[in-house]
């Protein structure tokens, strides 16, 4: 089995990051369904992915690097999942961490103009940075993104506890009435 193949199988085994937007009705990519059919369908562990999602992965490295260099900083990558102790399906895959720090980094590639980012992180990407913070206890998030035109920004989430609680309580409704009742959304 693939690496690709293992981190596709362990995200049947709860909610991560990328599956917040969706459950709270804030992504415009996928429903609260769409992440429903995705757990309660655990043979299936192929995904087709899009070719932007395979360009994003590949200028992940770069995203990261840059964000050292302007930073003068370094990072550990390849870090294992965060899973809550109380709640094992509340897991998050990080893309990095400060070094000796208590700073998560997560990479962005966007289309999207950059003036949809001055105004604060986009709230589908800002439920996935809060997630990670909640579960890791970090400090912050920095996003470092890296717009279409190559224009590079880096935008940061400082904790903000209640509306962490939000996702956090969103969560367990939704894993409790949702995936371990089989009753769709």
């Amino acid at each position: 089995m693939s690496n690709r193949e293992q981190f596709l199988l362990a995200r049947k085994l709860g909610l991560g990051g990328s599956d917040i937007a969706p459950i709270m009705g804030l992504s415009p990519w996928c429903t609260p369904l769409d992440v429903y059919r995705d757990k309660m369908n655990p043979d299936v562990i192929y995904e087709e992915e899009s070719e932007d999602l395979k360009r994003g992965a590949r200028v992940e490295k770069y995203i990261l690097q840059e964000y050292c260099e302007v930073n003068n900083c370094a990072i550990e990558t390849n870090l294992p999942p965060f899973i809550d102790p109380e709640y094992p399906f509340m897991r998050g895959n990080i893309d990095a961490k400060l070094a000796g720090e208590n700073v998560i980094v997560e990479a962005k590639s966007t289309k999207s103009p950059i003036s949809l980012w001055e105004q604060g992180i986009p709230e589908y990407y800002r439920t996935q940075v809060a997630y990670y913070a909640m579960l890791s206890n970090a400090d912050r998030v920095d996003v470092p993104v890296l717009f279409s035109n190559w224009q590079y920004k880096c935008f940061t989430y400082w904790r903000d506890y209640e509306y962490e609680a939000r996702i956090k309580k969103a969560v367990i409704d939704f894993w409790n009435n949702h995936i371990v009742a089989g009753i769709p959304p």
